[in-house]
């Protein structure tokens, strides 16, 4: 009897034996399966993290057109934008497409109106191959829309996301009306004398004064040595001058009849009727020096004061018919 019950306890540890060495060989099998699976996707996450590579996760389009652009706007989502250069988008074998604004996550796109159809849409930043992405894009008319699916469970709040790209600029406003008038300012202090400007250009000539008041006469002067034989008339000549600018000159001649055609001896003078200024006399000659035959007597005046008066200016010669012998 005791046999037969060992038998039976031998015979149902053996059962279990087999069968726990039967079934763990596969869970073993199915875990290393899962494992290896997990390392995979870690292994793949690593590479992409590591290699930066662009990758395309998500496109919308917004079928209303821009009314700056005239196009449909295009959104692109996914992660390694900023590798390399600026984005360049194709849709098909169409040139690449308008930019309106890229971050590393997030490319706005301008899209032309075209058919419906399937379009392989591209992304790329260089020539590497980390810098390529392809996706496949349906535009237009898609199959009918299958029944709702049942609400899934809230999701965990997601991470904020980044800042998306500057908007276009908005149309420029109207002009605001004008605001109220500001209260006066207090008056600022007197500025520094600016500097002195350049010297004006000389007025035109003035208008011949009427004649002033006969002078006094003068006193009687020294007289003279004897002349040679022959007849001596004194000769005068008068003129009025305009009004003169400083540095200028004025010029007057004593012309001796034709009777009496030599010069003897001659003088000049000058006054004017407001002050007592009188013109510098630069000049005082017969017409020709040492020459018995001088037929005049020259006046140069110099204005050399800033006064702009109207001066008389006279010169008188002594004539005679002979020739002067060592004049």
């Amino acid at each position: 009897m005791r046999t037969v019950i060992a038998k039976k306890i031998f015979l149902v540890i053996g059962i279990i034996i087999l069968t726990l060495f039967l079934i763990n060989p596969a869970a073993m099998a199915e875990k290393k399966d899962k494992d290896s699976d997990k390392d995979s996707d870690k292994d793949s996450d690593k590479e992409a993290k590591s290699s930066n590579q662009l990758v395309i996760t998500e496109v919308y389009v917004d079928f209303g057109v821009d009314s700056e652009s005239s196009e449909m706007v295009m959104v692109i989502y996914g992660r390694n934008f900023g590798n390399g250069g600026t984005p360049v988008v194709t849709l098909g074998d169409d040139p690449p497409l308008s930019l309106l604004g890229n971050d590393d996550s997030q490319i706005v796109a301008g899209l032309p109106a075209v058919p419906d159809g399937d379009y392989l849409l591209t992304v790329s930043t260089g020539k590497g191959k980390k810098d390529y992405d392809s996706y496949a894009l349906t535009v237009g008319a898609v199959g009918p829309q299958g029944e709702p699916g049942p609400t899934g469970p809230t999701g965990d709040t997601g991470a904020t996301g980044p800042q998306g790209p500057t908007g276009p600029t908005g149309t420029k406003g109207d002009t605001g009306g004008i605001g109220p008038t500001g209260l006066t300012g207090a008056i600022g202090a007197l500025g520094p004398q600016g500097p002195t400007g350049p010297r004006g250009i000389p007025g035109a000539t003035g208008v011949t004064g009427p004649t002033g008041p006969k002078g006094d006469k003068g006193d009687t002067g020294i007289t003279g040595p004897p002349a040679p034989g022959g007849k001596y008339t004194w000769v005068s000549a008068t003129a009025t001058s305009a009004f003169l600018p400083q540095w200028s000159t004025a010029f007057l001649a004593v012309i001796c009849p034709a009777d009496q055609p030599f010069i003897f001896a001659g003088g000049c003078n000058n006054y004017n009727h407001y002050d007592n200024t009188r013109l510098a006399v630069e000049g005082s000659r017969p017409r020709r020096f040492n020459q018995v035959d001088s037929d005049r007597w020259e006046c140069y005046f110099h204005q050399v004061s800033k006064s702009g008066a109207l001066y008389e200016l006279q010169g008188f010669a002594l004539c005679s018919d002979t020739p002067v012998v060592g004049q």
